[in-house]
């Protein structure tokens, strides 16, 4: 008969030896990131290619394999104004207006 304690033992013994790169490669290599939106505009964009719309005061925590965010970063509906950034994997970004224009950073 198979004592508990040895199973908890040979379980933690499996994984005391991974390390970040296995982690990633059983993760599917996600990025993982949080982005917040404290400007009073729906922010519409895609990453990796998908549509998303963040919505004033949201904070969202995300994964993507690419972790691409593209936005048009221009507020008059008439002007497209393209911008893209590779987000990091464990980063917080954050979308920041003026009266013309919004962006993304890092904080």
């Amino acid at each position: 008969m198979l004592r508990m304690d040895k199973i908890t033992s040979t379980n933690h013994d499996l994984f005391k030896g991974l390390n970040e790169e296995d982690c990633e490669i059983i993760t599917g290599g996600q990025k993982k990131f949080t982005i917040s939106n404290p400007t009073n505009y729906n922010v519409g964009y895609t990453i990796d290619g998908v549509p998303r719309t963040q919505k004033p005061n949201e904070i969202l925590n995300l994964t993507a394999k690419e972790g691409i965010l593209a936005f048009d970063s221009n507020v008059k509906e008439d002007v497209r104004v393209n911008r893209s950034y590779t987000l990091s994997d464990g980063k917080k970004y954050e979308f920041q207006n003026d009266p013309y224009s919004i962006d993304l950073v890092s904080v």
